[in-house]
């Protein structure tokens, strides 16, 4: 199976926004779309959406390898 890295990625950010809520009516209908993602594409540059899945990533832990993950146990 293939990962769809833009889709992961895209849904990554979306979930791990607090605030502003994506996924209000009132505020995709502003914007005049209709995704949480299609929101996130409108409110930000590509290097704001890169530096805010970077740090999403960060704090999820998920920028982090299995082999990241064995040398910190080892440790």
């Amino acid at each position: 199976m293939k990962t769809d890295i833009n889709a992961f990625s895209k849904g990554v950010v979306t979930r791990g926004v607090i605030h502003p809520n994506l996924l209000d009516a009132e505020l995709q209908n502003s914007y005049g779309v209709h995704t949480p993602g299609d929101l996130l594409n409108k409110m930000l540059t590509a290097g704001e959406f890169i530096k805010l899945q970077q740090k999403i990533l960060e704090i999820s832990g998920l920028d982090t390898t299995i082999e990241d993950d064995i040398e910190e146990a080892e440790n």
